[in-house]
């Protein structure tokens, strides 16, 4: 794609529930749904043009799919999500 999805190699991008309204799954939240990741995770290192455009990105990904995805935590959820790109 264009802009900031334009990548020489497959990247990871998300990994979202199925809620609605593009599904009928139940939102599972965490006991805590703030953010507090100080680092990109691994798989998203590297990604982005920056930086800060990588720490946003990944708290874009936890704040508005990570919330729901049944993930103890937003470092659980990263980690989940970090995995099956390593398959």
């Amino acid at each position: 794609g264009p802009g900031f999805y334009n990548h020489r190699i497959p990247t990871t991008h998300g990994l979202w529930p199925q809620v609605p309204p593009y599904g009928d799954s139940a939102c599972a939240k965490p006991a805590s749904a703030a953010p507090d990741m100080r680092d990109v995770p691994e798989c998203y290192d590297g990604s982005g043009p920056d930086d800060a455009h990588e720490r946003e990105f990944v708290k874009h990904e936890w704040t508005k799919h990570g919330v729901c995805a049944g993930a103890a935590s937003e470092e659980d959820y990263f980690a989940q999500t970090c995995a099956l790109s390593d398959l």
